[in-house]
């Protein structure tokens, strides 16, 4: 049975993926193919080719195409039926047999990535992003392969949409609620979140209701009552400034902040880290589980999930690494396996991206005329490099999906020190506030973090004392940090260079950042890391065992 999944209606994160009898084969999301991040009004046709391809067959050899929505939850929104219209008339596949097309619940897409994604028995599910057709959170349960939702809350109450408009009050940008996050950790929560209250079996925001309207008014008038109540508290938005980098060629965000925003960034954490406490215990009390899933956009804030993983409340908790919309694609594919009665098999690692063949990097290189090494052990040579202060480029394997890199499309250095933190976050084009995250070995997780149960970056957890003294450049102005915890099962070869780490510094540990520079997306192919790593201060770039160094691609030496 082949089933491939789509999402992107909402405007951004289109993404594609394909099952084969309930097993993963490919995923990819758009932003991948078209560098720009979250690839705004896009199909995901580069990402279906890709799919295709990967499992050697075309788009007539579908038995189903699985959307992550479904148009007729909300018959007002008529782009949501459109878009497939759009997608399959494309002259991408003009002559193709049109497959049939399954549209999938958005919410419960989300639910299905994360219940099958994680393999557990059963669990309490919590869904909570800006929206989905007509919904923004959404309470269920999985159990022996199946899965319901049993409540959902309008977008009236969207917990989504809420940290969306505190993030551009703030001047943040757009897709730039992880700022927000960041930002908190230097302010205090001095102003509650009125409108926005626990209720034994959930929630409810108390501002004028919007679930009646049409989808064209829903969101403007939403947005509205946000800034009409943030600015009624907190005095008029901040306007984002901007300033023209002479260097780059391209305009910048002003990166500093008041304690003011801080305080407002640290209100809105705290009121969204304690309502998503409130549901996790909701949803477990009410199943009567210690197991815990999450999926949707508010899903990747690292510090509520952290607080959940903390709290108590759960002995099991997951969240998949493609919590955001482009997961969409994963869970509506998933859904629609599990309900043909086939097995979803759950998700070993995130590695099912493009992948990089060496025969065809070293072809590039030499096309370019860029001079290479080709170590015998590039790993104990990689290592070196990192040894000696340098910031690496860092390209292996197949593609992670979700946002974050997680070893095979980074940047590295030493996390040793503050002044590395901040070579790096310039390096890229961030406010030099902006936390930046570890990857470290899993023996030596629990004397940095307490736990070796972190895998995909999305839990902020607080560090020990060895972790604030060994590696300061990953640990945030809070004392957290949101580590990948790297098993040699998921990932050898990244495991392989941090072991090589280790014996050279005594610490198995990294800084990883996303490979990509300011307003592009992550890398996906070998000419995407060249001109990345032409265009900034990169000390070197490994792609697939081969090394080019600055210094040897401007002399010519190799």
């Amino acid at each position: 049975m082949l089933v491939l999944g789509i999402s992107g209606v909402f405007g951004h994160d289109a993404a594609a993926c394909l099952l084969r009898d309930g097993r993963l084969i490919a995923m990819m999301e758009e932003e991948r193919g078209v560098r720009t991040p979250h690839a705004p009004g896009t199909l995901p046709l580069l990402s279906t080719m890709f799919c295709l391809a990967e499992a050697g067959v075309r788009l007539g050899d579908l038995d189903h195409v699985a959307a992550s929505w479904d148009p007729a939850r909300d018959p007002s929104a008529r782009y949501l039926k459109h878009f497939v219209d759009r997608y399959l008339g494309h002259e991408m596949w003009r002559g193709e047999p049109r497959p049939p097309v399954e549209y999938v619940d958005h919410h419960l897409a989300h639910a299905a990535s994360t219940y099958y994604g994680s393999g557990l028995p059963e669990a309490a599910v919590v869904v909570v992003d800006g929206n989905g057709e007509d919904v923004s959170t959404s309470i269920g349960y999985g159990h022996g392969g199946s899965l319901r939702l049993d409540q959902r809350f309008g977008i009236g109450h969207s917990l989504g949409q809420f940290y969306t408009c505190v993030t551009s009050y703030l001047g943040l940008g757009g897709h730039a609620e992880g700022k927000t996050m960041g930002l908190a950790a230097y302010g205090r929560a001095n102003d509650p979140v009125e409108p926005i209250q626990v209720e034994p079996d959930g929630y409810r925001v108390d501002l004028p209701n919007v679930d009646g309207l049409d989808a064209g008014e829903r969101f403007s008038t939403l947005t509205s009552h946000w800034f009409r109540w943030l600015e009624d508290r907190f005095g008029p938005p901040r306007p984002p400034r901007h300033f023209w980098d002479v260097g780059a060629g391209l305009p910048r965000r002003q990166p500093a902040f008041s304690p003011h925003q801080a305080d407002i960034a640290a209100s809105a954490q705290t009121r969204l880290t304690f309502v998503m406490l409130h549901l996790a215990r909701v949803a477990t009390t009410r199943y009567d589980t210690r197991r815990l899933v999450i999926a949707g956009g508010v899903g990747l804030n690292c510090s509520a999930n952290g607080a959940i993983a903390l709290s108590g409340l759960v002995d099991d908790l997951y969240v998949v690494p493609a919590a955001h919309d482009g997961g969409g694609a994963l869970g509506a594919a998933m859904w629609l396996t599990a309900a043909a009665g086939t097995d979803v098999e759950p998700l070993e690692h995130p590695y099912h991206g493009p992948a990089v063949d060496q025969t065809l990097v070293a072809d590039r290189l030499r096309e370019l005329r860029l001079p290479f090494t080709e170590p015998p052990d590039p790993f104990a040579y990689t290592a070196d490099l990192l040894a000696q202060g340098q910031v690496i480029g860092w390209m292996q394997g197949r593609g992670e999906i979700g946002p974050r890199a997680l070893g095979n499309r980074s940047i590295l250095a030493l996390p040793a020190s503050i002044g590395m933190r901040d070579r790096v976050n310039a390096l890229k084009g961030r406010e030099s506030w902006r936390p930046l995250a570890p990857a470290i070995l899993d023996r030596g997780a629990p004397e940095l973090i307490g736990r070796t149960n972190s895998p995909y970056m999305l839990l902020a957890l607080p560090t020990t004392d060895v972790a604030r003294e060994a590696i300061p450049a990953a640990v945030h102005v809070d004392g957290t940090t949101r580590a990948q915890v790297v098993s040699h099962r998921m990932n050898p070869r990244f495991h392989h260079l941090l072991e090589a780490v280790e014996e050279r510094t005594g610490r198995g540990a990294l800084l990883n950042t996303s490979f990509n520079l300011s307003g592009e997306s992550i890398v996906n192919n070998v000419g995407d890391a060249i001109r990345s790593f032409a265009s900034s201060a990169l000390d070197a770039l490994v792609v697939e065992g081969l090394v080019i160094q600055k210094r040897s691609a401007l002399t010519g030496r190799t």
